[in-house]
């Protein structure tokens, strides 16, 4: 699933408007200065939110990143694979817990955006 149609799986599962979400979003950081056209081109997979609005959505849900991004049926399982890793360093230094953590939303941000361009790519040649 793309993380257009997460977005719009939690918006309705909260009863929110377009118009509603993008005021909260926009309550949850105002430099963002989203409206509710740009939140139906992200669920219509018309464009991509940028990671900022993706962390204000997972706050606004609720939800984790990850499970926004959707790109793991089983996160508890990865997580505690990597918890278990005594191999994953930086500058010579274990990863704290946080770290891990952070670094699995980077990568599961980054997947599903990969994901999603290839999507796009494919539905976008079909049209042509």
């Amino acid at each position: 699933m793309t993380i257009g149609k997460q977005i719009r799986k939690y918006r309705k599962n909260q009863k929110l408007t377009l118009e509603q979400l993008a005021q909260l979003i926009n309550q949850q950081d105002q430099s963002l200065n989203i409206n509710k056209g740009r939140i139906s081109r992200w669920e219509n997979d018309m464009e991509q939110p940028r990671f900022s609005s993706v962390i204000a959505l997972a706050k606004v849900f609720n939800i984790s990143i990850d499970e926004l991004a959707n790109n793991d049926p089983e996160p508890e399982k990865v997580q505690l694979e990597i918890s278990n890793n005594d191999f994953l360093t930086f500058q010579g230094k274990p990863l704290s817990q946080e770290e891990l953590k952070y670094m699995t939303e980077q990568l599961a941000m980054y997947r599903s955006y990969k994901k999603n361009k290839r999507q796009n790519k494919k539905s976008s040649n079909f049209k042509s």
